[in-house]
């Protein structure tokens, strides 16, 4: 279940749009970010 978009502005959350096939996240990044999808989809996969 998604926090409210409302909530997460009031805490300084920002909307980003990203084009398709753009890597926002890549293994072994640390977290610096909670990410909420709002729209569209997200593909994830490990490469070893």
């Amino acid at each position: 279940m998604p926090i409210d978009s409302n909530i997460l502005i009031t805490y300084g959350a920002a909307v980003n749009r990203y084009k398709k096939n753009t890597i926002i996240f890549q293994q072994d990044d640390r977290a610096k970010f909670y990410y909420q999808i709002l729209e569209g989809q997200v593909k994830t996969f490990n490469r070893n």
